[in-house]
């Protein structure tokens, strides 16, 4: 009945703090709902070009459909950071698509109202 060293012992998964879980699921699901409001603003963007076709509204109109594809890599890169027990990363990567958002309410609270 003896088995060898090797066999015998397992690898222990290594513990991942529960509120981090949280914190992902919470801002991962945010940023999901937060793509309702980008689809009609996505759509009312390319009333950019009707001064004609400037860089700027190329700019403007590159910047806002590339939200969604910023969203879906943080959040599969938080995930694969968390599989891979690097909670600050994990933390980091599942908070980058929402600050500009964030800043965007400071900057309304702070400078406008």
């Amino acid at each position: 009945m003896n088995r060898p060293l090797d066999q015998s012992i397992q690898p222990m998964q290594p513990r991942r703090p529960w509120p981090l879980l949280a914190w992902m699921i919470i801002t991962q699901l945010l940023m999901l709902f937060s793509l309702v409001p980008w689809a009609a603003m996505a759509g009312l963007s390319f009333m950019a070009f009707d001064g004609g076709n400037t860089t700027g509204a190329t700019i403007f109109v590159s910047a806002i459909f590339s939200y969604p594809v910023i969203v879906l890599i943080s959040i599969v890169l938080a995930w694969i950071a968390y599989r891979r027990s690097k909670p600050r990363a994990a933390a980091i990567w599942s908070i980058i698509p929402m600050t500009p958002i964030v800043l965007y309410f400071v900057w309304i609270y702070f400078f406008v109202g």
